[in-house]
């Protein structure tokens, strides 16, 4: 019984179709590189502001065990703790980073309850000392919204704002 014979690749074609893969790779290629390489084109992961945080359970919270940290899960630049002082849930938020501009990851502030400050958990480059408030790390603007939750706003600095609408409120 014949078997009929398939039609083979014509080597021709295949040439010409790799050719066109290759060249349309390196087109897409190039458009990503120059895409990337530009100034004006900025990459945001995220909201600008944080506010998922009820105000009065977080100020309980503080009161009771000392400052919120919050850990950044995708890059670890930017671990902030949340500090409340006075006794006006609405009044008195501070986000501060937990250590100072420089120093590793590693190096951070912790609360000290009995002295109400912080103080450098020993891995820093120099003995560090920081008041409640966060005086003197990188700090985020924070307030209460009209939900009742604390909005701290993470990116202020690098847009340049001094956004008139979340304003750090100082305790009494």
């Amino acid at each position: 019984m014949p078997v009929a014979r398939g039609h083979g690749i014509d080597p021709r074609n295949a040439l010409v179709v790799g050719a066109t893969a290759v060249v349309l790779a390196l087109v897409i290629g190039g458009m990503i590189l120059y895409l990337v390489s530009r100034d004006d084109i900025e990459v945001r992961l995220g909201d600008d502001r944080f506010e998922d945080i009820n105000a009065e359970s977080a100020a309980d919270e503080i009161a009771r065990r000392g400052p919120i940290l919050f850990q950044d899960p995708v890059g670890g630049s930017r671990d902030i703790f949340l500090q409340h002082l006075g006794d006006d849930h609405e009044q008195g938020w501070y986000a501060f980073d937990v250590r100072p501009p420089g120093e590793p990851r590693e190096c951070q502030v912790v609360w000290q309850p009995d002295a109400e400050e912080f103080v450098d958990n020993g891995r820093c480059s120099e003995p560090i000392t920081v008041p409640a408030d966060g005086t003197g790390l990188p700090q985020y603007p924070a307030v209460v919204n009209d939900k009742g939750r604390v909005v701290i706003d993470l990116n202020a600095a690098a847009r340049g704002e001094t956004d008139t609408s979340i304003t750090t409120t100082q305790a009494p």
